[in-house]
């Protein structure tokens, strides 16, 4: 195991996926002129996702200058996964506004397409891991990882999804209210916890004068407390158990001590002729587990 893949990081995965494309490329068309270019005649509308998507994130990235930058790590069909490095709770708060403006502006300015989007955090090197593939390029794998995908399956035009722990850090961050929460209950992950109750939380991800009459019958916004308080029980239930644990930053001046667990791991790893650990800027996330009472 070399330096920079036993690195200690936090990062933030990000999600967009491209709606009803099934459908659209399902559709059959009798226009010769579509297959004029010797491709499908939906293939130019992806693209479209690909290119101007990549656009948005960057503007919206540019609001918070050099804080905020995403990478492209990985395309799957429609979908596209973006990730950052994680410097504190602050940060995180950044990110996440950054990437639920693009999707609005994206949605915004693109009449014919419509995206929704996911995100959640993961540390490395302890509970989940880098892999390199072939030109160099780096995967991620791991719990954290499959627990993302699991909950963008329930992301919408309107609803961008957040895993548990980073609500939680979200809810830590000043300016929380900036980012109103909502709870839509409880669903079992497959593969996930031991598939054990896991809680779906959201924020807007289209932005809308009023909302529609349905949703402001069945859900209201969670209390920041009451989301703050049950994130942190959920979490601590889970980590005796499972990988889940309370995200932590073990450098700069949002440093929290690490977990026993983890610090005799790292100094076993220090202590190794054939593995040094190096020291970046964050560290890991982690948990879930226990039962939530919001409005």
């Amino acid at each position: 195991m070399t330096k920079k893949h036993l690195s200690q990081e936090l990062r933030i995965f990000a999600s967009v996926d491209l709606i009803g494309s099934t459908k659209m490329k399902g559709c059959h068309s009798a226009d010769p002129r579509d297959y004029s270019s010797g491709r499908p005649h939906w293939h130019k509308l992806i693209e479209v996702f690909y290119r101007d998507f990549v656009k948005c994130l960057e503007f919206s990235c540019n609001e918070y200058r050099k804080v905020c930058h995403f990478e492209l790590v990985k395309s799957i069909g429609d979908e596209l996964i973006f990730s950052s490095i994680v410097n504190g709770r602050e940060h995180a708060y950044k990110l996440t506004k950054a990437f639920q403006h693009a999707l609005r502006k994206f949605n915004n300015e693109n009449k014919n397409l419509c995206v929704k989007g996911a995100l959640w955090i993961a540390g490395f090197p302890i509970n989940n891991a880098k892999i390199i593939i072939e030109d160099g390029k780096i995967d991620y794998i791991g719990p954290s990882i499959d627990t993302g995908f699991r909950i963008a399956k329930f992301a919408s035009k309107l609803k961008l999804v957040l895993a548990v722990d980073l609500v939680l850090l979200l809810c830590h961050h000043r300016a929380s209210h900036e980012i109103p929460i909502f709870f839509d209950g409880y669903v079992s992950l497959k593969g996930v916890l031991n598939e054990t109750e896991y809680p779906i939380f959201w924020t807007k991800g289209e932005q809308q004068i009023e909302d529609p009459p349905e949703l402001q019958l069945a859900i209201a916004q969670c209390k920041e407390s009451d989301v703050f308080n049950y994130c942190k029980r959920f979490i601590a239930n889970h980590t005796k158990v499972s990988w889940l644990i309370e995200p932590y930053f073990h450098k700069g001046r949002e440093y929290t001590d690490m977990p026993e667990l983890h610090d005799k791991i790292y100094k076993q790893w220090a202590s190794a002729d054939d593995i040094n650990v190096g020291a970046s800027k964050t560290v890991i996330p982690g948990n879930q587990g226990t039962t939530l009472v919001v409005p």
